[in-house]
C-alpha cells in the first residue's frame, strides 16, 4: 500500500502542470485564438501570457515537472500485463457485442483527456525548447569566454576498469 503514492505521482504532476497552464498562464484565451485564427485575439492572449508575473519561474516549474514525471524502467514493468489485460477485455467485449456501446460512452471523456494531455505535452515541449536554447546560449558564451567547449557523446570518453 505504501507504493500507491508512486503510482499516483504522474497524475499529481500532470494536475500541477495543468493548473499552472490554465490558472497562471490562462491559456484558454490562447487556445481559443489559435482555434479561430484571430490575429487580434492571439496578440492579446500572447501579451497577457508574457505579462505573467514570475513567468520564468512558472516556465521552469513546467520544465521540472514535465521532466520529472517520465516513468523509470521499474515503473514501466507492469505495463505489458496491463496492455494484455486491456486487449483481452476489448476482445471479450467485442464478442459480447458491447463494443459499440462502450465506444459511444468513452468517446467524449477520451477526447477531453487527450485534449488536456495534448496541451500539457505542448507546454512541456515549449518549456524544454526554451531551456535548451538557454543552455546553448550559456554554453556558447562560456565557451567563447574561457576558450573551451563541451564534447557530448562517447567519442572522447575512455573506459576505466
Amino acid at each position: 500500500m505504501a507504493d500507491v503514492k508512486y503510482y499516483l505521482m504522474p497524475f499529481i504532476a500532470i494536475d500541477a502542470h495543468l493548473l499552472i497552464t490554465f490558472k497562471i498562464f490562462s491559456v484558454t484565451d490562447l487556445v481559443t485564438a489559435v482555434q479561430f485564427g484571430s490575429v487580434d485575439i492571439l496578440t492579446l492572449a500572447l501579451r497577457d501570457l508574457f505579462n505573467t508575473r514570475f513567468i520564468l519561474l512558472w516556465v521552469y516549474l513546467i520544465f521540472a515537472i514535465s521532466n520529472a514525471m517520465l516513468p523509470s524502467k521499474s515503473d514501466r514493468r507492469p505495463w505489458p500485463a496491463f496492455i494484455i489485460l486491456m486487449v483481452v477485455l476489448a476482445v471479450v467485449l467485442y464478442f459480447l457485442g458491447l463494443s459499440d456501446e462502450i465506444l459511444q460512452g468513452l468517446t467524449r471523456p477520451a477526447a477531453t483527456v487527450f485534449g488536456y494531455l495534448g496541451i500539457a505535452l505542448s507546454d512541456a515541449i515549449g518549456a524544454n525548447l526554451f531551456f535548451m536554447l538557454c543552455m546553448v546560449v550559456v554554453e556558447w558564451a562560456l565557451g567563447r569566454l574561457k576558450g573551451i567547449s563541451v564534447v557530448y557523446g562517447a567519442s572522447g570518453a575512455t573506459k576505466s576498469s
